[in-house]
């Protein structure tokens, strides 16, 4: 039985800080939004990358909101790791060179992200946490 990931976020000790940025690297072009860089914690062990929220949402972001789209982003890589079966996956044209940075940066984070939680929590947050898709 799968448990929530306010269960998993709480049973593994994860925290988050949040500090408002100017804008995401990541995703230069997204200019109305609102930017954080995100720093996860679990004890002395750090995650830290940005995240950013559309203008229409007024609170700060949630640890499991930035989990559950840290996961679905290393989901769907995890599912397609060649970057063209990828760009199909998600709409983007495979000759696209933002397309091939954006997949760049998911793949960095995603590998920062399992770094940061390790193997087997890594692949229990993707596959058996409850969260939103």
């Amino acid at each position: 039985m799968s448990r929530s990931i306010q269960d998993f976020i709480k049973e593994n000790g994860l925290d988050m800080y949040i500090e408002p940025s100017n804008s995401n690297p990541n995703n230069p072009d997204w200019k109305d939004a609102n930017h954080y860089m995100i720093h996860l914690k679990n004890g002395s062990e750090q995650f830290t990358t940005y995240f950013s929220m559309g203008l229409g949402l007024k609170h700060q972001p949630l640890i499991e909101y930035v989990l559950n789209c840290l996961a679905n982003d290393a989901m769907t890589l995890e599912n397609c790791p060649d970057f063209e079966d990828w760009a199909y996956e998600l709409g983007y044209n495979p000759d696209s060179r933002k397309a091939e940075k954006i997949f760049n940066a998911v793949t960095n984070q995603s590998a920062k992200l399992r770094n940061f939680l390790g193997k087997d929590l890594y692949e229990e947050l993707l596959w058996d946490v409850k969260r939103e898709q």
